[in-house]
């Protein structure tokens, strides 16, 4: 009987696979947040309206600097109840907090409402009483401000700014009781003897 053959191993058609490119992982920081924060900036500039290339250029020229002192800095904004009662600085302010949040920023917005919580109190019939600018919170005021402030201020911010093409969430200090108050005493205010003078004389 004849020896078998060794069976011949059928050559391969495919290319051997070249050995893969091996890149460095590592990057500075600060090369990759500014590539990532002149996308974002430019991003929302095509969001928030149309400029031109030069108009795009000096504004990250000027803006590069902050941007990257702030980046992913938690930025407290105070948004006054004064520059709510006007619509277009209600849309303007909202479209700046988008922004923010859009070129790496975690803006927070802590509001007022002292023109709406006046104008609800006077319509039930109270006024608002206040001692050297502060204003005197009884308990059926509390009720209004809470009333105010959480359930009509707060929510037309998160509105706006959503509309803006922002992602806001609304929070109260009741929201898990993550904020305590005490009751605060205001001590008199000390009148110089000179405004004393001169108001005896007035009257005299």
């Amino acid at each position: 009987m004849p020896p078998k053959k060794a069976a011949s191993k059928k050559a391969s058609s495919k290319p051997p696979a070249a050995p893969k490119a091996t890149t460095s992982t590592k990057t500075t920081k600060k090369s990759s947040t500014r590539k990532e924060t002149t996308r974002k900036i430019e991003d929302a500039a095509n969001r928030l309206g149309t400029i031109t290339a030069a108009q795009k250029a000096e504004v990250l020229i000027e803006a590069l600097p902050y941007l990257q002192r702030f980046w992913d800095k938690n930025i407290v904004v105070k948004y006054g109840g004064n520059a709510m009662t006007d619509v277009s600085l209600q849309e303007d302010f909202a479209e700046d907090i988008t922004l923010l949040k859009l070129v790496g920023m975690n803006p927070v917005v802590v509001h007022g409402g002292g023109p709406q919580i006046n104008s609800l109190l006077s319509k039930i019939g109270k006024e608002g009483q206040f001692i050297q600018g502060m204003r005197v919170t009884d308990d059926e005021t509390l009720d209004v401000v809470e009333m105010v402030l959480g359930g009509l201020v707060n929510q037309e911010i998160v509105s706006l700014i959503n509309k803006a093409g922002g992602k806001a969430v609304g929070l109260t200090g009741k929201d898990g009781n993550f904020i305590h108050a005490r009751k605060m005493t205001i001590p008199p205010r000390k009148i110089s003897a000179k405004k004393l003078i001169s108001a005896s004389s007035a009257k005299s």
